[in-house]
């Protein structure tokens, strides 16, 4: 179930509608890969686990066509438990794609965060503490959306909260996803 989940929600947010202009216009776009996630780590040259990092595809995005997230390789870096490849692969996510993935097309999606300072699992919720100052911007693509990408294909993880840079979001105790106030459309 979590594995469709991303798709509901790209398809969810394509009925409603995007705001293609406000995110376009702030520059907020990221990598993304139109194929499902494997379902097992594959190792990368080093014979660790790659981390499987998402980013925004600049054209599908603006053209309404989902999956609007690429999925790209980078090494784990001895990350290990589920919550070190979670953050690393958050950490992953902010520091954008390469210069040849942005040729293709790929984006980051900041929202104005600059990093991430912790993520903790707990019971199947993954609570993302960013740092950086929140510019949602009335954007209806954010860095939220980036994140849940990157995060819902951990078969650990079914909800992610996302936290601004004073610790607060929407929902903190619910058994939802959450995102803070700065981020709403």
């Amino acid at each position: 179930m979590v594995a469709v989940r991303p798709m509901i929600d790209s398809i969810i947010r394509t009925a409603i509608g995007t705001g293609l202009t406000a995110v376009v216009a702030a520059g907020c776009v990221g990598e993304v890969s139109p194929s499902s996630p494997p379902s097992a780590p594959i190792a990368g040259p080093s014979g660790e686990p790659d981390l499987l990092v998402y980013f925004l595809d600049q054209t599908r995005y603006a053209t309404a066509v989902p999956p609007y997230e690429v999925m790209v390789r980078r090494p784990a870096s001895g990350a290990s438990s589920a919550d070190e490849r979670a953050l690393a692969t958050v950490r992953a996510m902010l520091a954008g794609p390469t210069s040849e993935e942005r040729g293709q097309g790929l984006s980051e999606v900041t929202s104005g965060f600059t990093d991430v300072r912790d993520v903790r699992l707990i019971d199947a919720v993954a609570h993302v503490y960013l740092e950086g100052t929140c510019r949602g911007g009335g954007a209806t693509y954010t860095v939220s959306n980036l994140i849940s990408a990157n995060l819902l294909p951990f078969p650990e993880i079914e909800w992610v909260k996302v936290y601004d840079e004073r610790g607060e979001t929407e929902e903190p105790t619910d058994p939802r996803d959450s995102i803070p106030l700065c981020l709403e459309p």
